[in-house]
């Protein structure tokens, strides 16, 4: 089982070249999207050097590792920060927690 805080404000914003097809990640709070979008203007690809980067994507990181986790079979349960539990879990986990279950090999 996935817990997210509904207060986690990150998003994974996923880059590429239009010249040579390089991908690659950033992280970061959603605030900063549309700094970090205009700071790719003329900034050099790290594959290819020509400066043709863009944003080809914006998720909401709560979204991307919940999809994530239901696609493992994962139970996802997204936790309201109102709550006592929800302020540990974003306090003491930032926001992020599972539990896990491995089954016992049998000897």
């Amino acid at each position: 089982m996935l817990l997210l805080s509904e207060a986690i404000d990150v998003t994974r914003v996923t880059v590429s070249c239009t010249s040579c097809g390089h991908t690659y990640h950033e992280s970061m709070r959603s605030y900063e999207v549309l700094g970090f979008t205009q700071s790719l203007v003329g900034r050099q690809c790290p594959k290819c050097g020509n400066p043709t980067l863009e944003v080809v994507e914006e998720k909401d990181l709560i979204e991307e590792l919940a999809e994530i986790a239901e696609a493992a079979g994962s139970r996802v349960e997204v936790i309201s920060p109102e709550t006592e539990e929800g302020q540990m879990l974003l306090k003491s986990f930032g926001g992020i927690a599972a539990t896990l279950r491995y089954k016992m090999e049998q000897h």
